[in-house]
């Protein structure tokens, strides 16, 4: 069986393992990433107060049980595609058959006067987003 590894734990992170279990029901997957799973495009609506912190979350330990899934909360620092290890801060490599790395994108701060200004911030992580509604 083949040990599946996903790095990052966004939407792609998260269809990954819908596709993974349609054609694999048994195989390990193990995901790292440095933040839980959750829905970016609610960010605003946790900021706003619409939407507490726990309803943005796409993916909870009963999903993972469910799914046959091993969420590592932390970051991948290093890939060794001849060793096939993911290196994780503060922990033991992860050994992998397959790997997919879906991290997706960050935010860049512009370029601009005033961007480094206090109360210019970025709403792309979560934390993000708990540092902005500490803010409002």
């Amino acid at each position: 069986m083949p040990n599946h590894v996903i790095i990052g734990g966004g939407p792609a992170a998260q269809a990954a393992i819908e596709s993974i279990r349609q054609h694999d029901t048994g195989s390990p997957i193990t995901v790292i990433s440095n933040e839980p799973m959750y829905a970016r495009m609610a960010l605003p609506y946790f900021i706003a107060g619409e939407k507490p912190e726990e309803l943005m979350m796409t993916a909870s330990a009963d999903y993972f049980a469910k799914k046959k899934v091993t969420f590592v909360q932390k970051g991948a620092t290093g890939v060794d595609t001849k060793a096939k290890t993911v290196s994780v801060e503060g922990g033991s490599p992860v050994s992998f058959d397959t790997l997919l790395i879906a991290t997706g994108s960050s935010a860049t701060r512009l370029k601009v006067p005033g961007a480094d200004l206090p109360g210019v911030m970025n709403l792309w992580t979560l934390d993000d987003a708990r540092a902005c509604a500490a803010a409002v």
